[in-house]
């Protein structure tokens, strides 16, 4: 995911999610880039509190769209 993505997200009206037990990273950030497309970014702690890096990123699925917006997911 390129960091330029991850910052038009971080930029925008985005949502963190908790991320399932057991996968890498503890929040999963969801929201549009500069285009309008979502995408999903999964963010873990660093050694630094209140910082938090990038992990990886995918573009949105259906379900997290769905609880961006104030649903339930499947």
């Amino acid at each position: 995911m390129p960091p330029e993505r991850v910052g038009e997200v971080t930029e925008g009206p985005y949502r963190l999610l908790r991320n399932k037990r057991r996968r890498r990273g503890k929040f999963k950030m969801v929201g549009p880039d500069a285009g309008g497309t979502f995408w999903t970014i999964v963010l873990e702690p660093t050694r630094e509190p209140g910082v938090w890096r990038p992990v990886t990123g995918w573009q949105t699925e259906p379900g997290e769209l769905s609880l961006y917006h104030g649903g339930k997911s499947k």
